[in-house]
């Protein structure tokens, strides 16, 4: 669902493991899934279509 939104806003995403990052997963792991844009928290246990795409239209930093 991310790949095909980000798409649909010809936007890149990347998909990080918190086991490969043990830095996000001290401060993400009671929280999975997550979703960031931009570095900032969009989403958290169930990421909506609609979520990402409110995201995805606010001015990027």
């Amino acid at each position: 669902m991310v790949a095909n939104v980000c798409s649909e806003f010809n936007e890149e995403f990347e998909e990080l493991d918190v086991v490969d990052h043990p830095n996000l997963a001290a401060v993400h792991f009671e929280f999975l899934p997550v979703l960031l844009v931009d570095g900032v928290q969009v989403a958290i246990w169930r990421v909506e279509p609609q979520t990402l795409k409110t995201a995805l239209n606010q001015p990027h930093l």
